[in-house]
């Protein structure tokens, strides 16, 4: 089944069993669930707010970005079967020549196939942004991460690489991954991606 692309109000795609949607502040209570799961989220360099307060500024900082003809963030919900069940997000550089992506699926639907279908999603994504490249990082322990970036087609770039975690001062080795889109037109300026 091919992915579905619409702009109906609110910018949002579909997979064969995931919709992934721009988020709202109706997504509240479900990021901060997920933000609870403290060991699952053991390798996401910055984290999730885990606070009411910080967690609504997570939400409402990207909003800005909607209102702009090109934004450089998109964050989205991931659903299955309505119900929010991750993350996933497209950051572009300032020359909106690439994107970074990232994901996270909440614990108790990892190993489903779920993270590699939002990957895989995010780049058809930007693709249609007209995007030439994408990238993404992981820590090198994160083997479930590595593997879900090598299915939705991303080549190994980098291993040299370290981050350093923010909340704790750890240090460690970082993988950059990366594919080469196929080269196409970039949407006009209004000219709507998805239609």
């Amino acid at each position: 089944m091919k992915n579905k692309f619409g702009t109906s109000g609110n910018l949002w795609f579909q997979t064969p069993r995931l919709i992934l949607r721009l988020l709202r502040e109706e997504d509240l209570e479900p990021l901060l669930l997920l933000a609870s799961e403290k060991g699952h989220l053991l390798y996401l360099l910055y984290g999730l707010p885990d606070s009411k307060e910080a967690m609504r500024a997570f939400l409402l900082e990207p909003a800005g970005e909607r209102g702009k003809k090109k934004p450089a963030c998109y964050p989205f919900g991931v659903l299955y079967e309505g119900e929010l069940i991750g993350l996933g997000t497209v950051s572009l550089d300032e020359d909106r020549r690439e994107g970074e992506l990232s994901w996270i699926i909440r614990q108790k639907d990892c190993a489903k196939g779920f993270g590699t279908e939002t990957a895989a999603a995010l780049v058809e994504f930007c693709r249609r942004l007209g995007l030439e490249k994408v990238v993404a990082h992981c820590d090198w322990r994160n083997v479930p991460s590595r593997r879900v970036m090598e299915k939705a087609g991303l080549l190994l770039e980098d291993a040299d690489g370290f981050r350093t975690y923010p909340k704790t001062g750890e240090r460690a080795r970082e993988l950059r991954y990366g594919l080469v889109l196929a080269p196409g037109k970039s949407p006009e300026e209004g000219e709507n991606p998805f239609s």
